[in-house]
């Protein structure tokens, strides 16, 4: 999968809130969770459960621009 492609198909599948993990690779590395913290999130499993927080306050979301 090109990177646009990789982008537009995680953004869909986020915005319906599924299957949109399946393009994380499982040593995915994610910066942001706890701004108190700075030490990256390692881990599908780590970066699944801040998303799922995100979708507790969150009921929908769309790419207004996207550069690739």
């Amino acid at each position: 999968m090109r990177t646009k492609e990789l982008l537009d198909f995680y953004c869909k599948r986020f915005a319906e809130k599924e299957n949109w993990e399946s393009v994380i690779a499982d040593d995915f590395q994610f910066f942001g969770g706890d701004m108190m913290n700075q030490t990256p999130i390692v881990s599908i499993q780590g970066y699944i459960e801040i998303i799922n927080r995100f979708f507790q306050l969150f009921h929908s979301m769309k790419v207004k621009k996207m550069i690739v």
